[in-house]
């Protein structure tokens, strides 16, 4: 009997919940800078805005980001279609083609051990990533899209100096992916 692939939401299909200040991982930066002229659409600053009066401290971004031109610490602040897991994302290909691919991910992940992590839902896989992943599948010859184990639009927060390839998990995300992924088996 032939499993029917499991299909991922569109982005039209699902919507984000509002941002909350339990939502950001407790070493993100947020910015308390309000006249700066992209606050309105940074995360940092909104996330800024949400904090409850009882909030004593957090850590903040220094002026210095933005006294010299445009802010190094901007992030935007829009919900991004986020994935964990990549358990499924060789389904339907050939071993040997998925195998030489495999080792191909190894190199944009930086290690071998780093892939597993990715694989195993550890670290989230960002919009570029997933192109990246769907660029290196398309060199194939692979076109159709790839399924991740969960796949969610939600908020994003970069861990500063990883780039794309690493983002903050703290104990409130690995508890909300515990839960999507009990959700998503049924």
């Amino acid at each position: 009997m032939k499993k029917e692939p499991i299909q991922q939401p569109s982005l039209a299909e699902d919507t984000a919940a509002p941002l909350r200040y339990e939502d950001v991982p407790a070493l993100w930066a947020v910015c308390p800078n309000g006249d700066c002229p992209r606050a309105h659409e940074c995360l940092r600053h909104h996330a800024y805005t949400l904090a409850p009066k009882t909030e004593k401290q957090h850590l903040s971004v220094l002026p210095q980001a933005w006294q010299e031109g445009p802010c190094t610490e901007f992030a935007e602040d829009r919900p991004q279609r986020l994935a964990w897991g990549m358990t499924r994302l060789f389904r339907g290909i050939p071993e040997w083609k998925a195998t030489a691919i495999r080792h191909e991910l190894y190199d944009l992940f930086g290690a071998e051990r780093t892939y597993y992590r990715y694989r195993r839902g550890e670290y989230v896989i960002t919009p570029e990533v997933q192109q990246q992943i769907a660029d290196l599948f398309a060199r194939h010859g692979i076109t159709a899209p790839r399924q991740y184990d969960i796949a969610r639009l939600t908020y994003y927060f970069p861990s500063p100096g990883f780039g794309s390839l690493h983002s903050y998990t703290d104990e409130r995300t690995l508890k909300r992916l515990e839960e999507w992924k009990r959700s998503s088996r049924g």
